[in-house]
């Protein structure tokens, strides 16, 4: 099995060329969008046997386990947390 660790945060830079519509999101729709984190990964990676933990105390901490390869959930990941208008750093 693989783990890979994310500390996730929302950062707004603005509309970029590929998303010029992008508005800055509300406290409570980031509240929503974390909220959605869970639910999002579990689909894109798609492995019954996938552990997703999303802890949540001054900063969202990410913890996946899955029999996907580490390159395969970090895509996963790039792909939900982008989607959610999220950026991640990976943990050691």
């Amino acid at each position: 099995m693989t783990e890979i660790n994310f500390n996730v945060y929302y950062k707004f830079d603005g509309p970029t060329l590929n998303k010029p519509l992008l508005e800055k999101k509300t406290k409570n729709e980031i509240s929503e969008s974390f909220d959605r984190i869970e639910n999002e990964l579990a689909i894109i990676i798609n492995d019954p046997n996938a552990v997703i933990t999303v802890k949540n105390s001054n900063t969202i901490n990410l913890s996946i386990v899955s029999n996907l390869s580490e390159e395969d959930i970090a895509h996963a990941v790039k792909r939900t947390l982008d989607g959610l208008g999220f950026s991640y750093n990976v943990l050691p």
